[in-house]
This record gives structure tokens, sequence and C-alpha cells, in this order.
């Protein structure tokens, strides 16, 4: 899926798919991307870091072809 399909909600936030979030962290000067999977009502799960939302894009769809495969 590329990456224009994820709607940009602001500065550090783009929603996937379903349940799906990408959000832009700064923790000691860096720059990550977090993707998460809300798992229920106010439950959520990290699924990976990376250093761009790109990255992030990339794992999402790498997990999704494995779902999609079994």
């Amino acid at each position: 899926m590329p990456i224009e399909e994820w709607e940009k909600k602001d500065n550090y936030y783009l929603q996937g798919p379903g349940s799906w979030t990408i959000c832009k962290i700064s923790s000691c000067g860096e720059i990550s991307y977090e993707l998460w999977n809300t798992t229920g009502r106010y439950q959520s799960e990290i699924v990976a870091r990376t250093t761009s939302a790109e990255q992030a894009v990339a794992k999402f769809d790498s997990m999704m072809g494995e779902s999609l495969s079994i």
C-alpha cells in the first residue's frame, strides 16, 4: 500500500487501514516512526519502530502479505 493511501491527520500521525496508525516521535533528539495496531478498546500494541514513515508502511505491507498467505 503506498504511503499516499495513509491519511495524514497532523504532523505526527498517519491513519492507515482499519486500526493501524503510524506515529512520529522524538526522543533524545532522534526522530523515529512507530507502527501501532489497536487491538481493542483502550488497547494498542506497538508493532515496529523505524527511521521513516515509508519504512513503517513497508513493515505493515510485509506483515499484511504474511497474514494473507496463511
